[in-house]
């Protein structure tokens, strides 16, 4: 992850789930969930509040038909994710 701000790495990062769909249906599914939503109004909904953002940064392309990707991430310590041996596949090859 980088800070956009300095361009220096802030942390790492790996995909745990990625979730594809319709612009609305999506953003009502996982808005909740999105990193700005903890910053919204206490009386603002996610969907409005996440929307909002959305439209002011990809307004020019969204559409009734626009489709949206979640991704959810698992923050690393130090850059690496400890597995056991037996997870990371060590040993079964062949």
């Amino acid at each position: 992850m980088v800070n956009t701000k300095t361009a220096e790495i802030e942390g790492y990062a790996e995909v745990t789930r990625l979730h594809h769909g319709v612009y609305g249906e999506m953003l009502e599914r996982h808005a909740a969930f999105n990193h700005c939503a903890p910053f919204r109004d206490t009386n603002q909904s996610a969907v409005d509040y996440v929307g909002h953002i959305m439209q002011k940064a990809h307004g020019h392309f969204l559409s009734e038909n626009s489709t949206l990707t979640a991704i959810y991430l698992r923050r690393l310590e130090h850059g690496l994710r400890v597995m056991p041996r037996e997870a990371s596949g060590a040993g079964q090859e062949g």
